[in-house]
């Protein structure tokens, strides 16, 4: 998995796949983890506020996003491909 960060957002790209995501600061999301047993955190809103590199890290990915929860307002680590952009 491809990760490229520049200028306040961010690019995945899983094995050369067409379906790319971008996720960009400050911007709102829903959780939708692709599991259907993770139930942590899902349908939950929250805004991007950052990136981290967790190197190994227990459940969550490599690479997480920083998030503040739009409900109690608070923060938070949720992986990169959890995240869905809300219409």
């Amino acid at each position: 998995m491809l990760y490229e960060h520049t200028r306040g957002w961010l690019r995945t790209v899983k094995n050369s796949e067409v379906d790319e995501l971008e996720i960009r600061v400050g911007e709102v999301y829903r959780i939708e983890p692709p599991n259907p047993q993770c139930l942590r955190h899902r349908g939950r809103l929250c805004r991007v506020v950052g990136y981290q590199d967790l190197g190994i890290a227990p459940k969550v990915g490599r690479n997480a996003a920083k998030v503040r929860f739009l409900d109690n307002k608070r923060p938070g680590l949720i992986d990169l491909t959890d995240l869905v952009r809300v219409a």
